[in-house]
């Protein structure tokens, strides 16, 4: 029990000090380690920004949905505009006295 306090005692001490790695005899790996930090880091970033990318796609799709919206609004109502004038100069080339109403219909309950 003893000998397992000591090597704990000895391993926080090295660890402490910086020479943990020394110890474990590491050095000779340490171009690996200094490989093993870079991927991890490289792969981190790359995930970060397909993150960012994903959330700026999500974004422009719903702008890019009221968009269509919008448009399908502005392109009904532009046909809308076209039959009303239409019909208003039929109604006058056949002399009618009916017009556009003056205030909107009213829902009957």
């Amino acid at each position: 029990m003893a000998k397992i306090g000591k090597t704990l005692k000895n391993l926080l001490a090295a660890t402490a000090r910086g020479e943990l790695l020394l110890r474990m005899r590491a050095d000779k790996y340490l171009a690996h380690i200094i490989y093993l930090f870079v991927l991890i880091a490289f792969t981190l970033f790359v995930n970060l920004k397909m993150d960012e990318t994903m959330v700026r796609r999500e974004h422009s799709r719903k702008v890019l949905e009221d968009t269509k919206i919008f448009h399908a609004q502005k392109t009904f109502e532009l046909a809308r505009y076209d039959r009303i004038s239409k019909v208003q100069e039929m109604l006058e080339r056949s002399g009618s006295k009916v017009t556009l109403p003056q205030k909107k219909a009213e829902k009957l309950k």
